[in-house]
């Protein structure tokens, strides 16, 4: 509005002076000459300051325009996350029993921030849930506009063992072993899935994993108070663990003298030679290294003189099965585990007949035991795989309920080494591993598996040939 008025302004004065001094066109001479000779006029005063207003007003506007021209725009830095690591080192594996809960601990995101300044890096620290924990100066909230976008993603790799919720809170379901795995990723867009989406690496290489193990706690270990056999007799220290279901521990057996009694591994006891000793069953917690123990007295008599070789049956005689007693079963304590008399029994009748039937006219102990596995191979394939439930590691669920875990097939292999008379070991009893027989046939070491009918001279001591 300013330049208009003055243009108007200064095109009235014009004409005043065309229509009553020259009545001529003015042309720049003639405007310069009325300047001169005319400075006390008064119009001509106004005339300058309109002039002068006009300059003014037109440098003005053209700083404004040369300023934005010139001007830098404001630099945007540029920003990406390059590793994270948990706030709390976790000492793996977690113990944990059913019920009990851990707490994940937060994250600490590292930034690479490049602007005008040149390389800076700075570090963030997140919960589990990705809510921002540390409040900076305004400086830092373009930075955190950035890693505010972050997304952390974390996982059990069996929500049947442990889970864990949008607060980080670890919850033991059942016994087992299982891992949390946390993932990190951040979008350059506001929203993620509108965008590409980054992994960012954890600090140390290797994927964040958090190792847990769920655990029934073992709190006692027992066995038989005392036994008394003959020399060349056999018998089991029945050692027993509460609670039954009792995880993660091991269990050894030590004779006090091996010259008058020795036990193997399964707490199978032999007579040596006539004496005393102790036989110390000792079970280890292997995730807290408890350790608890048990001793049973042993007696070894000398053969009775009452009693003929005649009448004593011969382990090393072709197509032997040993016959129930009357009112007994013979088995050691791991094979009746979890069974009423009566199931046993009925188990029991079970594998005498898979064993009969494989007590083949002419042939020897090694020949009869492979016919045997092939047959329990046989069974295990149409049995129902199990972890849990009633009977799923003992022989009435492998033979009459037909569904079973590699324990029972194990079980299912040493009720059958009972009844032919041959001495066997539960190999990896009550572990998280794969489970099998190994058999001693006459000094000679076999590796027996009812999962896949296997039954074969052993690689090496404990050593499958399937396993590494």
């Amino acid at each position: 509005m300013f330049l208009v008025s003055t243009l108007s302004k200064f095109q009235s004065f014009m004409k005043t002076e065309y229509n009553h001094k020259t009545r001529k066109k003015l042309d720049i001479n003639d405007i310069f000459c009325i300047m001169v000779k005319r400075k006390e006029d008064c119009r001509m005063k106004k005339f300058l300051l309109y002039l002068a207003a006009l300059c003014l007003m037109f440098s003005l506007e053209g700083c404004k325009w040369t300023s934005k021209l010139i001007s830098k725009p404001e630099t945007v830095p540029k920003i990406s996350l390059t590793a994270f690591e948990l706030t709390e080192n976790i000492e793996s594996p977690v113990l944990l029993h059913p019920g009990e809960t851990f707490k994940m601990p937060g994250l600490l995101v590292s930034c690479c921030i490049e602007n005008e300044k040149g390389i800076e890096t700075m570090e963030v620290s997140y919960n589990i849930k990705g809510v921002r924990e540390t409040d900076e100066d305004e400086q830092t909230q373009k930075i955190y506009e950035k890693t505010d976008r972050l997304k952390i993603i974390t996982k059990s790799s069996d929500s049947a063992v442990i889970t864990i919720d949008n607060d980080g809170t670890v919850t033991a379901v059942a016994s087992g072993k299982a891992e949390i795995l946390v993932e990190v990723y951040y979008g350059e867009g506001a929203d993620f899935g509108q965008t590409a989406e980054f992994s960012v690496p954890n600090k140390s290489g290797a994927p964040c994993r958090a190792a847990f193990v769920v655990a029934v706690a073992l709190q006692s270990v027992s066995a038989k108070e005392s036994i008394t056999l003959e020399v060349g007799k056999s018998a089991n220290a029945d050692a027993l663990v509460f609670p039954e279901n009792a995880t993660d521990f091991e269990i050894s057996y030590k004779s006090s003298d091996e010259a008058i009694v020795t036990v193997d591994g399964s707490g199978n006891i032999k007579g040596v030679s006539a004496g005393e000793a102790t036989v110390t069953v000792t079970a280890i917690n292997t995730v807290t290294k408890q350790t608890l123990t048990a001793q049973t007295k042993i007696s070894v008599k000398k053969v009775s003189s009452s009693v003929s070789h005649s009448q004593t049956p011969s382990t090393g005689s072709k197509n032997t099965v040993s016959s129930k007693a009357e009112n007994t079963l013979p088995g050691n304590a791991s094979l009746k585990k979890g069974m009423t008399a009566a199931e046993y029994a009925q188990a029991y009748t079970m594998a005498e007949k898979v064993v009969k039937d494989c007590a083949k006219p002419g042939l020897g102990k090694v020949e009869q035991l492979k016919l045997v596995l092939t047959e329990l191979g046989n069974i295990h394939a149409t049995t129902e795989h199990a972890e849990s439930g009633a009977h799923y590691a003992d022989i009435y669920g492998f033979f009459v309920l037909r569904r079973s875990s590699c324990a029972a097939s194990v079980r299912a292999v040493g009720i059958c080494c009972t009844i032919m008379g041959i001495p066997y070991e539960h190999v990896n009893e009550n572990k998280w591993e794969h489970q099998w027989a190994r058999v001693n046939v006459d000094g000679e070491y076999w590796c027996c598996d009812a999962d896949i009918g296997l039954a074969c001279i052993e690689p090496g001591p404990y050593k499958h040939p399937w396993i590494g």
